[in-house]
């Protein structure tokens, strides 16, 4: 049975998050750069203010406008 630990070994240990200020866009294009579905989103200081994850950022309610590629 695989660990946590195994799939970080496996995918990389780099941690990429973004600002609870950016827009969806911002975060739907980093996520697609960087192959990854969900960030950690920092906000004032607090090191986690909650998990955006691909699946919420392009539903329609949250993503009027933006380019689903």
């Amino acid at each position: 049975m695989s660990t946590a630990k195994d799939v970080l070994d496996f995918k990389g240990h780099d941690l990429w998050t973004i600002d609870a200020n950016s827009t969806v866009h911002e975060a739907t294009q980093l996520m697609e750069d960087r192959g990854i579905g969900a960030l950690p989103v920092s906000e004032g200081g607090s090191p986690l203010a909650g998990v955006l994850s691909e699946r919420t950022a392009r539903a329609p309610r949250y993503c009027a406008g933006c380019p689903l590629t």
